[in-house]
């Protein structure tokens, strides 16, 4: 189970990635080295959201406030892969918008690998 977990600051709100067509942008979860390495188990769930009807856009949009937390779920397919490289493309507001960009590296536990070693 891969976390991500945030802190917004004060005013600030972030987009979910459920964020419907037409509205802000939503989050965007990149899994850079999957091919080969590791399944996604489904789509990566979400704590707590805020909707809310936005009238600029027209739409009810989804977003974080105060904090963030996103977990995915993957199963391993390589037993060498050492770390999961992942990038987050997101859109925070407040009074404007700004689009930002983090990338993340998860370490692959020695413990899992064997666990998968031994699956096979």
């Amino acid at each position: 189970m891969l976390t991500f977990n945030g802190i917004i600051e004060k005013g600030w709100h972030l987009y979910s990635q459920f964020t419907p067509d037409g509205g802000p942008l939503p989050l965007e979860i990149i899994f850079k080295n999957q091919k080969g390495n590791f399944d996604l188990v489904g789509k990566a769930k979400e704590g707590k959201t805020t909707t809310a009807y936005n009238d600029v856009f027209k739409v009810n949009e989804t977003f974080f406030v105060k904090s963030a937390q996103i977990q995915q779920e993957i199963t391993i397919k390589n037993p060498k892969i050492s770390n999961v490289e992942v990038v987050l493309n997101y859109q925070v507001c407040k009074d404007a918008c700004v689009n930002l960009e983090k990338k993340f590296r998860f370490i692959i536990p020695s413990v899992s690998i064997e666990k998968v070693k031994k699956k096979q």
